[in-house]
């Protein structure tokens, strides 16, 4: 089993057409198929109170933050679980700009509630709703739910909260259809830049209320928070955050360590680097990753794709990826798969080591016979597209604009963007090219680095459990280190294993490290598993 997390492919380093990259919702699928089934843990479909009352926004003032802190949250029955809204102001520093939605849901405990557990998946861009209806029973033990309300929500600009909105379901199938891998050459640097010229446009023209765009930033999904722990009626947060979630847990911590409590950051971000740090980083762990997964596939030379070591297996994928981005493979319904849209679907399995063997299938299926509908069933699953073409989510739409706000659009020059692009490339031969920096912000509103404004927090915050894996493909171990040292007093628990984020895919004993101190408040006793 594995857990709904997903971390930040930023879009500046993204393949040509600003790919998608959902592995929140990916992970739940991986899982359930594992599992043999999937679900909401039956019951009615659960989703976000419907229009029959009064929207939260009409219960604010919005004169100043005293009438949103001051909401109760009208909770309504949604399947198994139990959904409302809260309303927040659209701009914090503009009160008088209105206020927008946030949708949360809420698994109640099975016995006697000792209060809110508050969890996010990740992305940016993940749904929490959809977390805690796909997967609440799955990540979380009995003894957990016996104690905890487990509350999840849509962050601003996500899914059913006021959302994010550029394009539409066939555009987002056309733009995978579109995606070329990177080059670094002056005629791909040219299409890069136009392409994300014209996709800002679109979420412009697309996105509401006006102004929405520029307020998506990960200090602002703090403040957001903030008036949901006071709507849940706490005087403290406890949280567990996944991947990004780890970047808005430390991002609460700065802005409001008074109301934090237990809380767990697993699969840490680190705030303090910038956006070719955190590129590089993901480019070097990714590389691990996929020198894991080839080696696995040695070791069954009856099922693997290619024969000989790992670096005849790197040799043959990459050509094969560029033969495909030169002329695309065609589904069955007609889709065509790039060799962009190859590379971005096997990034899935790097986050799980027990879907290997379903890539294992995928590019033998591609390579051997021309034939994508394998590679076709994991970019579903990873961007959440059903069979009848509609998209779960906006994941990927949110996470481009939680990326572009919190980071800002590319200050290098040209001549410095292709010497970092040879230097990833040099550092990390398969991913490095395709994970640089190609100023895929150019053109956004008000893109600035939100999240990395000197990151600090208060010597007095309570003890925070950083959670870190040591092979850890998307948020590198030595990230959790970092975020560690920069929490005064938390503590560092280690899962020595593969794929990404530890806690309810990894093992008892980082189960028992975390559960002990969201329920007791008592810190791991061993540092390592």
């Amino acid at each position: 089993m594995t857990s709904p997390h997903q971390t930040r492919l930023l879009p500046g380093a993204m393949p040509r057409r600003g790919m998608m990259f959902s592995a929140a919702a990916a992970a739940v699928a991986l899982a359930l198929t594992a599992c043999g089934g999937g679900g909401s843990n039956g019951g009615p479909e659960a989703s976000p109170a419907e229009s029959s009352k009064a929207p939260a926004t009409e219960a604010v003032s919005g004169k100043d933050l005293k009438s949103f802190y001051d909401q109760k949250i009208d909770w309504q029955e949604c399947g198994n679980f139990e959904c409302g809204e809260i309303a927040v102001p659209l701009n914090y520093e503009k009160l008088d700009e209105g206020a927008i939605t946030i949708s949360v849901i809420r698994a109640k405990a099975t016995d006697k509630s000792e209060g809110s557990l508050v969890v996010n998946p990740g992305g940016p861009g993940a749904s929490g709703v959809n977390m805690v209806k796909d997967a609440a029973s799955m990540l979380f033990s009995d003894e957990l739910r016996k104690s905890y309300d487990i509350v999840g929500f849509d962050p601003r600009g996500v899914g059913s909260s006021t959302a994010v909105k550029c394009f539409t379901d066939k555009e987002l199938d056309a733009r995978m259809e579109e995606s070329r891998m990177p080059r670094n050459n002056e005629q791909s640097i040219k299409e890069i830049k136009k392409d994300a010229e014209a996709d800002v446009l679109k979420c412009k023209q697309n996105t509401k209320p006006e102004g929405l765009l520029s307020q998506i930033t990960t200090p602002n999904s703090a403040r957001d928070m903030d008036i949901l722990r006071a709507a849940l009626g706490h005087k403290k947060l406890d949280y567990l955050g996944y991947s990004y979630g780890t970047e808005l847990g430390a991002q609460y911590l700065s802005l409001f360590p008074e109301n934090a409590g237990r809380m767990v950051l697993d699969g840490a971000l680190d705030p303090s680097l910038e956006m070719e740090e955190v590129g590089l980083g993901q480019a070097k762990s990714f590389e691990e990753s996929l020198d894991y997964y080839l080696e696995s596939c040695t070791e069954q030379p009856n099922t693997c794709w290619f024969k000989g070591d790992v670096a005849a297996g790197r040799k043959k994928l990459t050509e094969a990826i560029d033969k495909w981005d030169a002329k695309p493979m065609t589904t069955e319904d007609g889709r065509k798969f790039s060799g962009a849209a190859v590379f971005e679907a096997a990034l899935l399995p790097m986050y799980e080591p027990a879907a290997h063997d379903m890539l294992t299938d995928a590019l033998s299926q591609a390579i051997e016979d021309n034939d994508p509908e394998g590679i076709a069933m994991l970019w579903d699953l990873s961007t959440e597209r059903g069979e009848d073409g509609k998209y779960r989510n906006n994941t990927s739409q949110a996470f481009y604009a939680y990326n572009c706000m919190d980071y800002g659009a590319s200050a290098l020059t040209e001549e410095s963007r292709k010497k970092t692009r040879e230097k990833f490339k040099k550092e990390a031969p398969f991913y490095g090219e395709a994970l640089s920096e190609h100023d895929g912000c150019a053109g956004w509103p008000n893109a600035g680095g939100a999240a990395q404004d000197d990151f600090k927090v208060s010597k007095d915050i309570p003890p925070v459990l950083v959670v870190g894996t040591k092979h850890d493909p998307a948020t590198p171990y030595q990230w959790s280190v970092s975020l560690q040292k920069q929490l005064p007093g938390s503590t560092l628990l280690t899962f020595d294993g593969w794929g990404h984020t530890a806690y309810g895919r990894s093992n008892e004993c980082v189960t028992t490290g975390v559960e002990d101190f969201l329920l007791k408040g008592k810190m791991p006793k061993k540092s390592n598993c």
